[in-house]
């Protein structure tokens, strides 16, 4: 072998080298990323996209591992095997709670400022839902919604803030509402109501939520929105008493969040998780890039999802999110 072949071997090795711990520093920026407290928008795209970006470790791996580095290569693959480990839960299926439940269905739906086609939703509502929880409603989608032929008949009852520029928000359900409240303290707009499930032991509080965005605005008034939620949380729990509490809506931030992941120490459940769902992106619909991030969400307390699914609504940049949530009967 001529001295020319061991100069390209060399800067071969060399270029590998860094090619792979590369992909092991963006597999720990990820990993990092899921514990920060999110107070900048790098650490929150980072967060966001975290189960992609641990994803380079594997490739760091390969790499090390052509080149005979397989001491460096098995230290590369750390951050994908710390990703998988955090991440396996929320493939599992919680184990019922035994005792006699009765089952609501729930659909949590952005509307995206009112474009959302009114026929679909209510298609989707009458298929997948007992409860419909909307954000950005606008009164001529309400208008839209509630006018689609059977409709009104099969979801009787409502409690409808519409409003402009996303700020709307509603529930509507095929359960009598005895009492709702608006939240005011999110900006886009937040509602409570009571239901009376007739197969549960008690009436059970649901709300539906839209916490600011994040980006590209300033990140603060999120931030400062995801505080406030755990108090909004222990509210309904107090208002539900030994009934359930549902919170479905656009959190705006996905279980990679810390801030998001604090909501679940309050006694609430991620619905999807509880179902064993994993990763279920909800987020950018109708769109040529398919949806790569979940947040959307359905929280539950005293409750226990069976199941989730991802619905396709026309007209929104968001896939609905519904779930089957069974109360104590």
């Amino acid at each position: 072998m001529g001295e020319s072949d061991e100069r390209r071997i060399r800067f071969g090795r060399t270029v590998i080298l860094l090619l792979a711990w590369l992909c092991f520093v963006v597999a720990i920026v990820g990993l990092t990323a899921r514990f920060a407290p999110v107070v900048i928008h790098a650490e929150l795209i980072a967060a966001a996209l975290s189960p992609y970006l641990m994803l380079a470790a594997g490739v760091a791996f390969g790499l090390l591992w052509h080149i005979g580095d397989k001491r460096w290569a098995a230290l590369a693959l750390t951050p994908l095997v710390v990703g998988i480990w955090v991440k396996v839960p929320t493939y599992l299926e919680d184990s019922h709670p035994g005792g006699n439940t009765f089952p609501i269905r729930v659909l949590t739906v952005n509307l995206y400022d009112g474009t959302a086609d009114p026929a679909s939703v209510a298609a989707a509502a009458l298929e997948h839902a007992d409860v419909l929880l909307v954000q950005e409603l606008t009164p001529q989608q309400s208008a839209g919604i509630l006018g689609q032929p059977g409709f009104a008949a099969e979801f009787g009852y409502t409690a409808l803030f519409p409003h402009t520029h996303a700020a709307g928000v509603g529930i509507l359900s095929r359960f009598p509402i005895v009492q709702n409240s608006r939240i005011t303290r999110y900006r886009l707009g937040a509602v409570t109501a009571t239901i009376r499930p007739p197969g549960a032991a008690s009436d059970a509080v649901v709300a539906s939520v839209h916490i600011m965005g994040p980006w590209p605005q300033p990140i603060d008034l999120w931030r400062e929105e995801m505080a406030a939620l755990p108090h909004t949380l222990d509210e309904l729990t107090k208002a539900a008493g030994p009934g359930a509490a549902i919170v479905g809506g656009d959190f705006n931030a996905t279980e990679d969040f810390a801030p998001f992941r604090r909501l679940l120490d309050t006694g609430f459940a991620d619905a999807v998780q509880q179902a064993g769902g994993g990763l279920s992106p909800t987020y950018p619909a109708e769109s040529l890039v398919p949806p790569i991030i979940g947040i959307d969400h359905i929280l539950t307390y005293n409750g226990w999802a069976s199941e989730t699914a991802r619905v396709p609504i026309t007209g929104t940049d968001h896939l609905g999110l519904a779930a089957t949530i069974h109360v104590p009967a």
